[in-house]
């Protein structure tokens, strides 16, 4: 499944989609009316994305490709981001598409550090790519973002959330979905947490610096004890 977020109904039906290809599901502001559409394409490939969103790149209009419709943050959640990265450099680990860095942009980040070992899109003067592995990055990282990590132990993604001061994660380990390796979530396990914002498809948790003990989250523990198959809490 590939999405792309438009910011108004012109840009849907521009011509570069037809009707029959996608599903939309609206999002609304905080006073209820619809301020973007999100378009799910079952069968759009990544390359036929990249074209499409190069598109409206080039139209001037906004659009934002995403590998998954889960790979997004709840406007209940965005406040939470926005504190945690406001005035900061963040590290977009795994950045894809640029999607969500874009948006860390527009929630007060001064600059994004993009890393993910596949090509991603031309981006702002703001966001700064560098496509390679996690175990070759060695700089200092404040702020890390990880959205729906990979599920196959990477230790250079575990260095670099280590080195991190603070962590925002953003994914689900609930209702067959799985982000994340055992280390990245015992480790994860031992910090402090500054907030924890569940929905359905998305689970936000910002980690601080701390280490301490409490008690275990649902998505950490669903992430710990993968023998079984857990549901989302309180389904």
């Amino acid at each position: 499944m590939t999405s792309i977020i438009f910011q108004n109904h012109d840009e849907v039906e521009s011509g570069l989609c037809q009707k029959e290809q996608y599903v939309e599901y609206h999002s609304k502001d905080s006073e209820g009316h619809p301020n973007a559409i999100m378009a799910e394409f079952e069968a759009l490939t990544w390359e036929a994305a990249k074209a499409i969103y190069e598109g409206w790149l080039v139209h001037g209009r906004s659009a934002i490709v995403m590998g998954s419709s889960y790979g997004r943050l709840y406007p209940s959640q965005r406040n939470f981001v926005e504190h945690a990265v406001r005035g900061k450099v963040v590290h977009d680990l795994g950045a894809g598409f640029l999607g969500l860095a874009h948006e860390l942009l527009n929630l007060g980040a001064t600059e994004i550090i993009a890393i993910d070992r596949f090509e991603m899109p031309e981006a702002t003067a703001n966001i700064k790519r560098l496509q390679g592995y996690f175990h070759d990055y060695h700089e200092p990282i404040d702020t890390a973002f990880v959205s729906w990590p990979i599920n196959w132990q990477d230790l250079g993604l575990l260095e670099a959330i280590d080195r991190a001061s603070t962590v925002i994660y953003l994914g689900s380990n609930h209702d067959g979905n799985m982000c994340g390796f055992h280390e990245f979530w015992a480790h994860l396990r031992q910090r402090e947490v500054l907030a924890h914002v569940p929905e359905r498809r998305n689970t936000l948790i910002v980690y601080g610096p701390k280490h301490v003990e409490r008690e275990e989250l649902p998505e950490e523990h669903a992430a710990l004890n993968t023998e079984v198959m857990w549901s989302y809490p309180g389904v």
